[in-house]
């Protein structure tokens, strides 16, 4: 370049100026320059682009024999060039000296830098700096980036440092370039294990117009992963890479992934070899991946672990196509094999390289699983299967439009859910499927009765011999239209419990919709051929509508709206012993649920499921306050939401004067309880009727009892200490009562025993209240029928005692035996009146 003399440049382009005073080309020669581009948004009008921010430049320049050197300060703000870049601040100054052994300084840094519109910054800080001379430097930098793309806990950050000088190279040619080293090299944040890596040695580097050559570069993990890329050059158009992974540690899955995925990698190893070459006359590339150790996990409540013996990944690329194989075979597991080929070409307009989405594509997938332990867990958390598995699947179409024929095999397949007493075995299953729906050939399932129920085996009994039958068939598009599926049970014992158990018949159909947007239809009856139902008194335990379980999304019910109506039938075999209640229902219920569809088709919050019906008790009893009450009347009748059904219920104490009890009506969430009796007495008299027995009359001898009823009553424990310890040993009632062992009371209605030869004769009066007089009595009773108590009555303080057989032929008449302390047969006849 010829020197020039007297630069003089003032530019003025709608408030943005561009200033140079001086002379360039000799030794001496400088240019002072002052650019300030203070109203770039008019600059852009200009141009048809959307700038805006301020940006500075002031310095010197010179150049001498080709050599250019420079030195000033800049200073950005808040700078934005269209949809490409945005940066908030540049500032810093620079020195670079033209000859071997002039100076070479610099500070920059850099802050919040982000493509425009973007969440997070690509760099919230870069700081560069630069000391020595021409021929010998070292460029310094560390960065620390918003992204968070691998790790929420680490954010990605790094240093970096490059040693060398400015000079004439040897190799490829004698051209000027710089030539050096990348010498340090760490990167915080990664997804990997070891979340970071750090270079091992210093890589030589060589940067020169046309030509980028960076070798032997290894990087180290903060476990034992690394990466050592042996070359990457850039040269003559045409880029090379080569290098290996000796131990990759494929990462185990973010939080987020574990919520979406069911499988990942549990200590799983492989080695990593790759080669890419690329220029203006071809594309070649090749990744291959070996098993070294480790295998998957599926995750669940309790995880399943796949030991991979061998894997292999290859994949080719060229300007052709791209080729993927895949080979797994694993312990326990089975094998997989896939391939894939993919036909690619350019894009016309912007020269890229890509999958050509209309051109034909091939490929196969065969898996064979020998066992399928694997699959129940991913199913849900408590599901347990076993059995074994083939899926065979051709390829064919285009990346657009592609065509996949298949079929899946599933032999000897058993499902079990234990927890809940579901046992599937024997299966097999046999669906073709396609790019867009599912055909069932075959899908059967034999149900052993495995567990029968701890009650009513009498009963039941006949339904437990033979075995049940689960069969499905129909065809499911994967369009989420016109697909219906038909599933008919046959004398299952869908729940296999002690405590809860249940055979049915059922036929039911699961329609998908014509038009999109419309509910998923499920039609069907079950029949109950047998079912007995056991659950603890406490009922089972629930969450309030306040309580929300931090991590369990409150998207889970949007998805495919269910139009629900099903018919249940109980039958003549329906057992239940719950919260007290012991006795068989009969009746059925229409359910209904048309959950997330408004009245005009539009989409709406999910609704609760509904029946209409009518379930009846047939006998049975009802423990209460400590008693075993005779259902008279068990009605539960539902007009609307299944919680809060329609009560009638009518329960009382048999086989005594006075039947009194209590009676339910309401509903289930707003019931009202009251006491009832034949014939009418006062409450207090029903409740002692009820408890004892017997009137009010004798309750001062019986206060312990009433207390404990009271206790019963208030506590809502209807199942006292005492209680269960009478049922411990294979009586009805225990109680320990106050009163006299006398032969005058041992006759009187509803009194103990009678009295010991020698006793006081004041104790003879009935009611006493004289401390001195009264006994502490332990009596046993064994109720044989409604009819038939058996009593055993012993005082305490005195070797006193008393048998008594208590027939009550009806509730005005009854026949007591005694024998003890007194020898005696009484004919009772009691009526009352107001």
């Amino acid at each position: 370049m010829s020197r020039l003399t007297n630069v003089l440049l003032d530019l003025d382009v709608v408030g943005n100026t561009v200033k140079a005073n001086g002379s360039y080309g000799a030794q001496s020669d400088f240019v002072d320059l002052d650019v300030n581009l203070d109203e770039l948004p008019r600059l852009g009008k200009l141009v048809q682009m959307e700038l805006s921010g301020t940006a500075r430049l002031r310095g010197k320049l010179r150049g001498f024999d080709g050599n250019f050197s420079g030195e000033g300060d800049v200073d950005v703000r808040q700078l934005k060039l269209d949809d490409t870049i945005q940066i908030e601040t540049v500032s810093g100054q620079f020195n670079l000296g033209s000859a071997p052994g002039s100076p070479w300084v610099g500070d920059i840094v850099a802050s919040k830098v982000k493509v425009p519109d973007a969440a997070t910054n690509v760099l919230n800080e870069l700081k560069l700096t630069l000391r020595g001379i021409r021929s010998q430097h070292q460029l310094q930098g560390v960065f620390s980036s918003g992204l968070q793309p691998f790790s929420r806990l680490r954010p990605l950050k790094g240093e970096f440092a490059l040693s060398g000088g400015l000079g004439v190279l040897e190799k490829p040619k004698s051209v000027s370039g710089w030539k050096g080293q990348l010498a340090q090299l760490k990167v915080e944040g990664m997804w990997l294990p070891a979340r970071s890596f750090s270079l091992q040695a210093p890589a030589p580097l060589v940067v020169a117009p046309g030509f980028v050559e960076l070798a032997d570069f290894v990087l180290k993990g903060e476990d034992t992963s690394v990466l050592n890329n042996r070359i990457l050059r850039v040269a003559d158009r045409e880029i090379r890479v080569e290098g290996e992974m000796p131990q990759f540690y494929f990462p185990r899955m973010s939080p987020i992934l574990r919520q979406q995925l069911t499988v990942e990698p549990k200590d799983l190893v492989a080695k990593v070899n790759w080669n890419y070459v690329a220029n203006p006359n071809k594309v070649d590339g090749h990744v291959d991946i070996r098993h070294v150790s480790g295998g998957l996990q599926v995750l669940s409540d309790s995880q399943v672990d796949v030991n991979i013996r061998t894997m292999t990944a290859n994949l080719d690329f060229n300007r052709e196509a791209a080729s993927v194989d895949l080979n797994i075979l694993a312990d326990d597991f089975g094998a997989v094999t896939a391939n894939l080929k993919l036909p690619v070409q350019q894009n016309p307009q912007t020269k890229a390289w890509g999958i050509a989405g209309d051109a034909a594509m091939q490929g196969s997938v065969a898996a064979g699983f020998t066992e399928l332990n694997w699959l129940g867990p991913m199913i849900s958390g408590g599901v347990r299967t076993s059995g074994t598995g083939q899926v065979a699947m051709a390829i064919a179409g285009t990346a657009n439009n592609p065509d996949v024929q298949g079929r899946l095999f599933a032999l000897d397949l058993d499902v079990f859910q234990l927890d809940q007493g579901v046992r599937l075995e024997d299966g097999n299953v046999v669906v073709d499927f396609t790019t867009d729906k599912a055909s069932i050939d075959t899908f059967e399932f034999t149900v052993y009765n495995r567990r029968p129920p701890r009650r009513y085996i009498e009963e039941l009994g006949p339904l437990i011999q033979g075995n049940g039958k689960v069969q499905a068939q129909g065809v499911w598009n994967l369009t989420g239209l016109n697909g219906e599926i038909r599933l008919t049970m046959d004398r299952v014992p869908l729940l296999q419990r002690p405590d809860r158990w249940m055979m049915v018949n059922s036929s039911v159909t699961v329609q998908q919709p014509s038009v999109d947007g419309q509910p998923l239809k499920i039609r069907g009856e079950v029949d109950t051929l047998g079912a007995y139902f056991e659950m603890p008194e406490s009922g089972p335990q629930t969450l309030g509508d306040d309580v929300f379980i931090q991590g369990r999304s409150e998207l889970a019910g949007q998805g495919l709206p269910i139009d629900l109506q099903l018919r249940a039938n109980l039958g003549e075999r329906f057992y239940v012993n719950a919260e007290g209640l012991r006795t068989r229902l009969e009746g059925g219920l229409r359910l209904v649920m048309l959950e997330g569809v408004g009245g005009s088709g539009q989409r709406r919050s999910g609704r609760r499921l509904s029946a209409t019906g009518t379930i009846q008790t047939v006998s049975g009893t009802y423990r209460a306050y400590g008693q075993d009450l005779s259902i008279e009347r068990g009605v539960v009748n539902f007009q609307g939401p299944l919680d809060n059904p329609g009560l009638n219920v009518r329960a009382v104490r048999k086989g005594v004067a006075v039947e009194a009890g209590v009676e339910v009506t309401g509903t289930a969430q707003r019931p009202k309880v009251s006491l009832v009796s034949e014939p009418a007495v006062p409450d207090s008299e029903k409740l002692s009727w009820m408890i004892l027995g017997r009137g009010s009359g004798s309750a001062d001898r019986d206060s312990t009892l009433l207390l404990t009823a009271a206790a019963a009553i208030f506590g809502d424990e209807d199942e006292s200490t005492t209680r269960k310890i009478a049922k411990s040993i294979g009586i009805d009632d225990l109680s320990l009562s106050t009163g006299s062992l006398t032969a005058a009371d041992s006759r009187a209605v509803g009194s103990k025993v009678a009295i010991a030869p020698g006793a006081d004769a004041s104790a003879n009066v009935i009611g006493s209240d004289d401390p001195l007089l009264s006994q502490r009595i332990v009596s046993l009773g064994k109720r044989f029928s409604d009819r038939v108590y058996l009593s055993f009555d012993q005082s305490v303080t005195t070797a006193a005692s008393i048998l008594k057989l208590n027939y009550q032929y009806s509730r005005r008449l009854s026949f007591i035996a005694r024998a003890g302390a007194d020898n005696a047969v009484d004919v009772l006849y009691q009526f009352s009146f107001d």
